[in-house]
């Protein structure tokens, strides 16, 4: 804080992983109050394992807003079930406005076999768009640095959008 930076804190696989479907409330709760104490500017809520969907998303949301107040929150979200932009929808709804994205949606998790990247940051940018959300992102040229993430590592990432 002494530098001016915000401080952001993240709890992983919030609408849970695969040996444990739900994650229980009062944990998530537990971490986010500790979280508070210290004075966090940020918190960010993240679906490592890719399991969310527009209804977990609502009811951590439910439960966890009246906790935070006006606490910044963001998203990290993957696309492993082919949810990840409607997931940022219904996030909208509750004032988010950050989200975690990467290049043609390069990433994955270690332990869920199979498991899709993070949403695509290009993607994400004409979703934004769509909705008539300015984000400020050069679509063309973000789908031009994927499409060359894409040729250099010689593998087909979940984005979409760098490829029209």
């Amino acid at each position: 804080k002494e530098l001016g930076l915000a401080i952001r804190a993240g709890i992983q696989c919030v609408f849970g992983f695969p040996d444990e479907e739900t994650i229980p409330f009062e944990r998530i709760q537990s971490i986010v109050e500790g979280f508070m104490e210290k004075g966090i500017e940020i918190l960010c809520l993240s679906d490592t394992t890719g399991m969310a969907d527009p209804g977990k998303i609502d009811a951590v949301m439910e439960k966890i807003c009246p906790v935070v107040g006006d606490l910044d929150m963001a998203l990290h979200l993957h696309d492993t079930k082919g949810l990840g932009l409607v997931n940022v929808q219904t996030a909208l709804k509750y004032g988010i406005r950050h989200f975690d994205a990467s290049l043609a949606g390069m990433g994955g998790c270690p332990f869920v076999p199979g498991a899709a990247g993070n949403i695509a940051t290009e993607d994400l940018a004409n979703f934004l768009h769509t909705l008539h959300i300015e984000t400020s992102v050069d679509i063309k040229k973000l789908a031009c640095c994927s499409r060359r993430l894409e040729a250099f590592f010689e593998k087909r990432f979940s984005g979409r959008m760098h490829r029209l």
